[in-house]
């Protein structure tokens, strides 16, 4: 697996982003992170193997410079988080070996409503996964999203989430996320983004491909056909 770093301008920041390459990757998962308690468990080595074994390339972003932080106007900016997630797809859509993979986003706190806005209208763009996500910002496009999409919700942030849930019209499904031990639970986020990123593309490939040569066995003529007789000796 090969790493790039990536530079994004957009709205007079540059983003720096860590692309995480398979050979050959087969989607690609954008993990957002906008300063949310399960950023880092997605951002980790085992989340980046985890993806990577089952073909998913993995970009790492901060929609947030370090000096924007601590800034609530920007940090809840649905918009200006959305838009930033599509400079983003467009930078990674550029790459060669990244050009024409299907998209899937995954993101926490107010980026996962970032990226449900992100998402619309955007072909590229087949999953969202919300981890502890605030998908309710989103409010006035709920019903307007049709890319599945899976909220995965602690019990104290529920409601919001199953309210935000009840107005989805996509594909979509509410996990819970454990309180106790506070894990982000990989394996139900990779079981949606093979769902619905890499059974799709795998299954693509497979229509694309060239279809195999028919091979015919050669005519044997020594056994079945009749030898002529040797002449006789010379007297």
């Amino acid at each position: 697996m090969s790493a790039q770093r990536l530079r994004v301008p957009v709205d007079g920041v540059v983003l720096e982003a860590d692309l995480h390459l398979p050979e050959p990757p087969l989607a690609v998962v954008v993990v957002a992170r906008c300063d949310a308690p399960h950023d880092a468990a997605m951002r980790s080595d085992a989340a980046i193997g985890v993806f990577a074994a089952h073909g998913l390339a993995t970009v790492i972003v901060d929609l947030l410079v370090a000096s924007e932080v601590a800034e609530a106007r920007r940090k809840f900016d649905v918009f200006l988080l959305a838009r930033r997630l599509e400079a983003l797809t467009d930078t990674v859509a550029h790459l060669p070996a990244m050009a024409g993979l299907p998209v899937g986003y995954v993101a926490a706190g107010p980026g996962a409503a970032g990226a449900l806005v992100a998402a619309l209208g955007d072909p590229r763009i087949r999953a969202i996964v919300s981890v502890d996500g605030r998908p309710d910002l989103a409010e006035g496009v709920l019903g307007s999203v049709t890319v599945p999409v899976l909220l995965i919700a602690r019990e104290t942030e529920r409601g919001m989430n199953a309210a935000a849930f009840e107005r989805m019209r996509c594909s979509k499904e509410l996990a819970a996320l454990d309180d106790r031990t506070g894990d982000t639970p990989i394996d139900s986020m990779l079981a949606w983004l093979s769902r619905h990123l890499v059974a799709p593309a795998m299954a693509r490939q497979a229509e694309s491909a060239p279809a195999p040569k028919e091979v015919r066995a050669p005519r044997r003529r020594g056994v079945l056909a009749r030898r002529r007789p040797s002449p006789p000796p010379a007297a």
